[in-house]
């Protein structure tokens, strides 16, 4: 199974960087995507003895213009990563509006974007991100470094979305993974908000 996986990422690796890579935009309904991205990585979570949580923090717009099927990838690549690499018994995707920015500001989306945060879960869920992130490099790969395949096409995903990537990195902690998507809706479409936090838990738990 593993050995498929390394197979398929190397193929998506290589027709994203060949270009020849097909986006399927339609709208996403956030919290039922973000429960789905959630779900997939479950079985390794509970074989790891790591919990999963997630949800919407207050302001963040329900509905994502994007390739459903290209960002659950990603995040579930940043997710099986921190699972990996977990320090505590919890996990949390958190999705939040990103703040309005400009193409020249390094490492955000250009305009509104919803922001996905994927990282152990005990810093407060609604809570604004701190500073000391830095940008993503991509790593050389080797054939036998799997974690780099995978973060290395996870950037590429994120790229061929119109998105950014960064990791926070800080002494004694795993790494904390930011996804910044654009919103790619109309402004009618951009202001409807949900009104409190949302958890949003997988099926099963």
């Amino acid at each position: 199974m593993r050995l498929k996986r390394l197979v398929n990422d190397l193929v998506d690796l290589g027709a994203l960087q060949s270009g020849a890579y097909r986006l399927e935009l339609a709208p996403v309904k956030v919290a039922q995507f973000v429960a789905s991205c959630l779900e997939a990585v479950m079985p390794d979570a509970r074989v790891a003895g790591v919990s999963l949580e997630g949800g919407l923090v207050p302001g963040a717009p329900p509905i994502l213009h994007t390739d459903e099927a290209r960002l659950r990838q990603l995040l579930v690549i940043l997710l099986e990563r921190s699972v990996r690499t977990s320090a505590s018994a919890s996990l949390s995707l958190v999705v939040r509006r990103g703040p309005p920015t400009s193409a020249d500001q390094p490492g955000m989306c250009a305009g509104d974007c919803l922001e996905f945060e994927v990282g152990d879960a005990p810093r407060s869920a609604a809570a604004t991100p701190q500073a000391g992130r830095r940008a993503m490099r991509r790593s050389r790969l080797t054939a036998a470094d799997r974690a780099g395949l995978s973060l290395a096409l996870a950037s590429r995903l994120c790229e061929a979305l119109g998105g950014r990537m960064v990791v926070e990195e800080l002494p004694g902690a795993p790494p904390r993974f930011f996804v910044w998507m654009p919103l790619g809706l109309p402004a009618a479409e951009r202001v409807v908000e949900e009104p409190s936090w949302s958890p949003v838990l997988p099926k099963g738990v």
